[in-house]
């Protein structure tokens, strides 16, 4: 009730978050299997039962290789999720497009960061980097993908391969406020550490320090202040409400004292901490 309806939708949404439950492993056997690639409807399911010479034979075989199962995942979601990297190279080669979504708009490459697949987002993205930036159905890019899931590493490592630190999924939301929202204090460190911006405003015309007052992440909060959010403490979204007004209404005492503190603070000596600590938050 406090911005529209993103908190509940992003409650709801939390659940594709979670790691993945491979559908009907047990019935096909898992990994080997030993059931017969023509008990396969497809090459994903035999992926998904990481059934290895299942797949093998299908690719032998001239299978379809960008068929997918019944919730549109391809043989490249699963193997990138279960980081089988033979089976990665032999569908590749053999041209298996990374960039099918399945029902959400997932790609592979989207499977690949949320499994933590360094070496299958290298593969999948090599010939063009541009994958990296592909977007689901609500806009989630890899990117952000991996600050909801607060994986930093593979943040970096994407950074470092181009992504920009500033991509926004379709409500104009950032990585710095997914982990803001999340509580992500690993991740929210690593991004100040990139000089992610702390002035964006999402299309609600929250930033950041909206997202953390509303959540009541006290950690995050914190060192955004230290980056110079103690400017946006009276700044209004686009409901009127600043953060210090969301903290109060959250009823959490300990962030409107920290955030009137620091607004003191930068008042009387230029800076929202009167000493300041030089080690990791």
């Amino acid at each position: 009730d406090d911005v529209s309806d993103w908190s509940s939708d992003v409650c709801s949404s939390d659940l594709w978050l979670q790691p993945l439950s491979p559908h009907g492993m047990a019935a096909y056997g898992g990994i080997g299997g030993g059931v017969s690639a023509h008990q396969f409807p497809s090459i994903a399911e035999a992926a998904q039962a990481q059934n290895v010479e299942a797949v093998t034979d299908m690719l032998a075989r001239g299978c379809n290789l960008d068929r997918q199962d019944p919730d549109g995942n391809t043989a490249l979601h699963w193997v990138a999720w279960f980081k089988l990297d033979m089976l990665l190279s032999k569908l590749l080669e053999r041209r298996a497009r990374p960039d099918v979504g399945n029902s959400s708009g997932e790609t592979a490459v989207h499977w690949a960061a949320k499994s933590s697949n360094i070496s299958a987002l290298d593969f999948l993205t090599k010939s063009d980097r541009g994958l990296l930036c592909l977007r689901d159905c609500d806009g989630f890019t890899p990117f952000i993908i991996s600050a909801q899931n607060d994986n930093a590493p593979v943040m970096e490592w994407m950074y470092m391969k181009g992504v920009s630190i500033e991509e926004q999924d379709d409500w104009g939301r950032t990585a710095l406020q997914w982990a803001c929202y999340k509580g992500h204090r690993k991740t929210v460190q690593w991004l100040l550490s990139r000089s992610a911006s702390v002035v964006h405003r999402d299309h609600e015309g929250m930033t950041a320090v909206h997202w953390a007052a509303l959540k009541g992440h006290e950690q995050a909060a914190e060192m955004l202040l230290e980056v110079g959010a103690v400017h946006l403490l009276d700044a209004a979204d686009a409901a009127g409400d600043t953060p210090i007004v969301l903290a109060m209404r959250k009823k959490n005492r300990y962030l409107v004292m920290c955030f009137h503190k620091c607004q003191l603070l930068q008042f009387l000596i230029g800076r929202p901490h009167i000493s300041q600590n030089h080690f990791a938050n």
